[in-house]
């Protein structure tokens, strides 16, 4: 039905895996529906079903990290630090800011569930 959509989905996901990175559930509708936005379709809603049929369509399946892994820290908590130090950083001239951050270790932290292309 959305076939510009699923298109653009498939090539920006296949992309963001061969970067070694964690797609979750989140991501993947967050992607879509600004794939939406961008092709100018409405109505168009990233709901449970269409999520379901668009990893039976791509042959995507889920696993659950456990262990260490599993051990993130909440969203919720997470969100409200970056806010802070948002806040923080405010307080300083952007050219005394420097980032030192392994900030893609962080985000395979945030995410239990992943998706894997076969």
């Amino acid at each position: 039905m959305y076939k510009e959509i699923d298109e653009a989905i498939s090539i920006w996901m296949s992309q963001f895996l061969s970067m070694n990175q964690i797609l979750c559930e989140d991501i993947l509708q967050q992607k879509a529906k600004l794939f939406a936005y961008k092709f100018g379709i409405t109505g168009f809603s990233t709901s449970a079903n269409w999520l379901t049929n668009f990893k039976k369509r791509n042959n995507l399946r889920s696993y659950v990290k456990s262990g260490k892994a599993a051990n993130a820290p909440d969203i919720d908590k997470l969100n409200k630090y970056w806010t802070t130090i948002a806040e923080k950083l405010f307080e300083y001239d952007l050219q005394d800011i420097y980032n030192c951050d392994e900030t893609n270790n962080l985000n395979q932290l945030l995410f239990t569930q992943l998706f894997f292309g076969n």
